[in-house]
């Protein structure tokens, strides 16, 4: 039975029956590029985060840390509703990206929050 390697698919011709690669340039290369594309899905997923947390900054503090605001407003800093770092469920469903939470209100409206350790 013939093995190709992972990275270059050139035929495996020697080494222990269960090897993967023909080299360990082959090797290093592929693991390195596996490790390139989580970097990128996380930078990705980072650089979404960032931006909440800055919107969720700017109308904080617009506002004075205190008062409602509107869905409308998220959404036209750009903020992304699907990513956030936590949510604290202890009296209510607050939803954190980072250091700044929202939490959802009546008719569309949303509370900011700070967390502030201890």
């Amino acid at each position: 039975m013939e093995r190709n390697c992972l990275y270059c698919d050139k035929p495996i011709r020697f080494g222990r029956a269960d090897k993967k690669f023909c080299d360990a340039g082959c090797k290093d290369e592929y693991y390195n590029s596996i490790r390139s594309l989580e970097q990128r899905e996380i930078g990705r997923i980072d650089r979404i985060l960032k931006r909440n947390r800055r919107v969720l900054k700017k109308l904080y503090q617009s506002n004075g840390g205190d008062g409602l605001f509107k869905w409308e407003d998220l959404v036209r800093g750009g903020f992304d509703f699907d990513f956030h770092t936590h949510v604290d469920d202890t009296v209510q469903r607050i939803v954190y990206c980072y250091d700044y939470g929202y939490r959802s209100e009546a008719d569309g409206f949303y509370r900011l929050y700070k967390f502030s350790q201890g």
